[in-house]
């Protein structure tokens, strides 16, 4: 069966007020959970996992590290969140994309691309990055290479920018990214914060993900949830700019300005180690 509204609420609220790892208990508990969820994985759950030839199929997307030339968002999918880089503060088209990217609903996205070094063009969003190599002579050591110091100020960092479908869908305002997390090597801890808590289920195990089992310890999100990236400033989580996906208004949509729902309504995610992880006790 399927539960929703009020019902689903007060189901949420008794088991995780009353599970707890007793034998007999915990059963019922778990037989509970199964016999109200959503069936099968829901397709705007973000787990982070993104398909990789050489395995790095749960790491950042985009230019993470200085042997990785591109990274690019599997087919209908954006980014969402962002770990800002280490290094120097340096100017944004020398800023590398640690990324996460989150499918969008069908559709929304045209296959129209192009490439920005800081800003994609109105009507845009990121949905990966590459990098190219702008000092590369025999008068550069190959260490050097790829140390952080060069990675900073010897390589174009690229957006690729992919165009939404102008014929339902525009861009809404502007808003700069916020901090989940925090590490002392950050500096800029008096930037605008937030707790992975309070991350929508749908999204919360998805953004920011360095492995299988493990979470940066600060990434970048951008406000409304489901807000998506669309430019890079500075190397901090405020210098990232993302926007949301809004409807044009036309026949049989909502009105003009409405955000375009990107992420499943969940009140909790079953399996959320799976490349699929599935979307239980939804609150509609």
């Amino acid at each position: 069966m399927s539960v929703s509204g009020e019902k689903a609420d007060i189901l949420f609220f008794v088991v995780r007020r009353f599970c707890r790892p007793k034998a007999g208990v915990l059963l019922l508990c778990l037989l509970l959970l199964s016999s109200t969820e959503t069936a099968w994985p829901d397709p705007l759950v973000c787990s982070g996992y993104h398909p990789d030839p050489d395995g790095l199929n749960w790491s950042p997307l985009g230019t993470s590290k200085p042997s990785r030339m591109e990274g690019f968002c599997p087919e209908g999918q954006a980014i969402f969140s962002v770990i800002p880089p280490g290094g120097p503060q340096r100017s944004p088209k020398n800023i590398e994309v640690h990324a996460t990217c989150c499918p969008l609903p069908e559709g929304i996205l045209s296959n129209e691309q192009e490439f920005a070094l800081e800003r994609c063009p109105e009507g845009f969003v990121a949905t990966g990055a590459k990098q190219e190599i702008v000092r590369d002579d025999d008068s550069v050591e190959a260490a050097d290479r790829n140390s952080e110091r060069y990675w900073s100020n010897g390589r174009l960092q690229y957006l690729r920018c992919t165009k939404l479908n102008g014929e339902r869908y525009r861009l809404g305002a502007s808003s700069t990214g916020i901090r989940t997390g925090y590490e002392s090597s950050y500096r800029n801890a008096f930037e605008e914060a937030t707790s992975r808590s309070r991350i929508p289920p749908a999204l919360r195990y998805g953004l920011g993900r360095y492995s299988r089992g493990r979470w940066a310890p600060v990434t970048c999100v951008g406000l409304p949830w489901g807000s998506v990236l669309v430019g890079k400033e500075s190397k901090y989580c405020g210098g990232f700019t993302f926007r949301q996906i809004v409807y044009k208004g036309e026949s049989g949509d909502p009105a003009a300005g409405t955000a375009v729902p990107l992420y499943a309504d969940c009140l909790a995610i079953e399996k959320p180690l799976s490349p699929q992880p599935r979307c239980i006790l939804r609150s509609e």
